[in-house]
């Protein structure tokens, strides 16, 4: 027996609430594998744990007589091959049950499901995720072989891309948090501390694909950063001053890991952090364009947006004209088209995030609630979905348009790679 699968059979009948933090992840493999088997079993190949959980780096806080898990426990339903991949709302009904099983344990988290078939592991590209689910992933359920058909490939051979894709998806987590708040609220809101942290963790991450370097899991990272910054000044070059952000990790990386006796928590603030990330994101697009590209950060991102194969462009608004109704968005079509020409939408929601994020930290006033400057309509006009106020060019503000890339990010670049 597996120590994941004792981990579960040992956390049956748990008595309420959970005394042992140690239990929790089998308490969470235990009710998932359950729901789902029982919704599902006759067309299921196999259930596979995967992210921080399967990693065993979890974030739990101690809340009143429970816990809550400040990331997502994130499944993969694999299905047989010849067998139909349920819809989402019936994947969301199953969530909500798993959810609220585990809140009767006193267990706050959202769970995250996936379907897929079997040959989706197959054909997975060589990405962080793709080494994390072979190097990481547990099967809970099924077919234990399954994680093996994942094609093998070296850290070194993660595409580049996809390490900058993460390090922008960690940047817009950030924005989604940081549109809603005040600078007051900032150190009382554990959300936005907990995606701070993340950006933080995930710079180190990113870095070191590039660098190809790349290991699985927060402590291996760790260990690498602190080696490149013992060897600094050796002819490397980073984007950053090395031996501070080692010592920066560190403090991130003990405080996720909730490591005993760690010091007192950080002092984290989201402005710091993009500024850090700002860094790394022009370092990595100058590697991208091969060193084409110079200039300031739109002239940059243009470059390489023109690298982007008009294939790729199309998949991403094809994605985007299903999920919205062929008839509902026909008024959009013709500046989807402009899009089009130049980008995916993934891209350009990109290009919108790190525009404002950018921005607010050079002004600490353009978040603050208050009509913006001119061309915060115009910037919001390059996203997918947009605000009705941007259509006519009406004053909005900062948060605006934060909040319409938030959910562009999540209506068209989560779960997919479109």
């Amino acid at each position: 027996m597996s120590s994941l699968s004792k981990l579960v059979a040992d956390s049956i009948d748990v008595p309420k609430p959970v005394r042992d933090v140690g239990l929790i992840p089998g308490i969470m493999c235990e009710h998932a594998a359950d729901e789902i088997a029982d919704s599902f079993r006759k067309k299921l190949k196999a259930i596979v744990l995967t992210g921080s959980v399967a990693r065993g780096e979890a974030s739990l806080i101690r809340k009143g007589d429970g816990w809550e898990f400040l990331g997502d426990v994130e499944f993969l339903i694999a299905f047989q091959d010849n067998a139909g991949l349920p819809s989402k709302p019936a994947l969301d009904e199953i969530r909500q049950r798993i959810e609220d099983r585990l809140r009767r344990n006193n267990i706050q988290c959202a769970v995250d499901l996936s379907a897929v078939h079997p040959d989706y592991f197959r054909r997975l590209p060589p990405h962080v995720f793709s080494h994390e689910l072979r190097e990481c992933g547990q099967v809970v359920w099924g077919d234990g072989q399954i994680l093996k058909t994942i094609p093998q490939f070296s850290a070194g051979e993660i595409a580049h891309e996809d390490a900058w894709r993460l390090l922008c998806n960690r940047m817009l987590e950030l924005l989604e948090c940081a549109a809603g708040i005040s600078d007051g609220d900032e150190a009382t809101d554990p959300k936005l501390r907990y995606r701070v942290l993340k950006l933080h963790l995930d710079i180190s991450t990113s870095l070191l694909v590039f660098l190809g370097k790349y290991a699985p899991g927060y402590r291996a990272r760790l260990e690498i950063v602190r080696q490149l910054a013992d060897r600094e000044g050796a002819g490397e070059e980073y984007p950053f001053d090395m031996r501070g952000f080692a010592d920066l990790l560190a403090a991130c990386t003990s405080e996720k890991l909730g490591r005993a006796g760690a010091a007192a928590p950080l002092e984290l603030s989201w402005r710091p952090a993009i500024r850090l990330a700002h860094k790394l994101w022009r370092w990595e697009l100058e590697k991208l364009t091969a060193g084409r590209a110079r200039g300031t950060d739109r002239q940059i991102f243009d470059a390489w947006m023109s690298m982007q194969p008009v294939g790729r462009r199309a998949r991403g608004w094809l994605y985007v004209v299903r999920a919205r109704g062929w008839h509902r968005s026909y008024r959009e079509w013709a500046r989807w088209l402009r899009l089009a020409g130049k980008g995916s939408p993934r891209y350009w929601t990109y290009l919108v995030a790190s525009t404002l994020l950018f921005d607010a930290v050079e002004d600490d006033q353009a978040s603050q609630q208050r009509p913006g400057r001119g061309d915060w309509a115009s910037l919001d006009l390059l996203l997918p979905i947009t605000s009705a106020a941007a259509a006519t060019h009406a004053e909005i503000s900062w948060r605006d348009v934060a909040s319409d890339a938030a959910l562009n990010y999540r209506e068209f670049l989560v779960g997919t790679r479109a």
